[in-house]
């Protein structure tokens, strides 16, 4: 009974990464080192997350079909992960560079990066029921149907609805 106690003990344990991983293969690997041992292990990552450990990263490591030489594990960082989420908040981010994708509580989506901000896509619409802000100190931007207020060359103050436009808008 004291040998099969000790194999459970052995199926799940905690690792640190000690090296970052080859993430150019069939399956994504770190060497991580736990029980005084240093292994490669396979990354494993919930369906549509992908990440490649940085050193340092903390790992539970478990063992495949009870075979120690097959080793898998999932990396997170307790650490360096986003904290002081409300009940049912949600973090995708960089731990290592700040940036990240919160889904917040009360179902506000924000997106923060120090760096840009690329989207390819074949089309792209934003709905808005309220405004939409592009950025601050740069020109205003009226929509269809916005009610606008300008001063005209003689200073008269004029006041109305956005009813038409162009489809295509550039910056001055």
């Amino acid at each position: 009974m004291k040998g099969l106690y000790s194999k459970l003990c052995i199926l799940i344990k905690r690792g640190l990464v000690t090296l970052s991983g080859n993430d150019s293969n069939n399956y994504p690997v770190c060497q991580v080192a736990f029980v005084k041992k240093t292994k490669t292990v396979e990354i494993v990552s919930p369906y549509g997350l992908y990440s490649n450990l940085p050193t340092g990263a903390q790992m539970i490591v478990f063992t495949v079909q009870a075979q120690e030489e097959n080793l898998a594990g999932i990396g997170y960082n307790s650490l360096t992960r986003f904290k002081n989420l409300a009940e049912g908040e949600v973090v995708v981010g960089n731990p290592s560079t700040g940036a990240f994708v919160k889904f917040s509580a009360d179902g506000s989506v924000t997106v923060c990066t120090s760096g840009a901000v690329n989207i390819s896509c074949a089309d792209c619409t934003i709905n808005a029921s309220g405004n939409i802000a592009l950025g601050s100190g740069g020109a205003k931007v009226a929509r269809y149907d916005d009610e606008i207020q300008v001063t005209d060359s003689n200073g008269v103050l004029c006041k109305g609805k956005i009813t038409g436009g162009s489809s295509k808008v550039t910056s001055a």
